[in-house]
């Protein structure tokens, strides 16, 4: 059942797209972006002659809700695209260095006296006194009782390829 996503952003809503379409975007970005930076990857990686740019991220529901719970005032999240910018093989087992991620951040609305949203601004952490700032998730399920320090950008998913599993995701 498709869900029905009826935010108000200034007369914008927000809109459910079934299946069918985001396999066409999917497909529409494999042609436009991924081929390119694919090439782009191995032209600059030599020694990952095999390097693909990466198809999707997953996070599981308890760290998101975790990551959500944790952030004092978040009443949604910000979806960053980035790119690793050094080698994550020693913290990850996998080499994400290069290769397209998303990185999610708790936001909080402001909203005029009829509830438009009128922006959100990004909850993130500058101060090390209140704890990490480059948190880094890399777990399927977060611990019981576990949570995430707040003001803190969610990252490093497994990204596929190389950490793909098998069915479910729109390949």
């Amino acid at each position: 059942m498709p869900i029905s996503l009826t935010e108000n952003y200034g007369g914008v809503y927000a809109a459910p797209v079934v299946k069918s379409q985001i396999k066409a975007m999917i497909d529409e970005y494999n042609v436009c972006q991924r081929a390119l930076s694919t090439t782009s990857l191995r032209n600059r990686f030599h020694d990952r002659p095999t390097i693909i740019d990466t198809h999707c991220a997953w996070v599981s529901r308890p760290e998101l809700e975790a990551f959500m719970k944790s952030n004092d005032g978040c009443d949604g999240v910000r979806i960053y695209f980035g790119a690793h910018n050094s080698s994550t093989i020693k913290n990850l087992g996998y080499e994400y260095q290069g290769q397209l991620t998303v990185i999610l951040v708790a936001t909080q609305s402001k909203r005029d006296s009829a509830g438009v949203v009128l922006a959100n601004d990004d909850l993130l952490n500058d101060d090390k006194n209140k704890g990490p700032i480059n948190f880094v998730s890399f777990l399927p399920n977060v611990p019981k009782g576990g949570s995430y320090t707040g003001g803190a950008g969610l990252d490093q998913y497994p990204l596929c390829p190389p950490n793909c599993s098998p069915g479910g995701a729109l390949l």
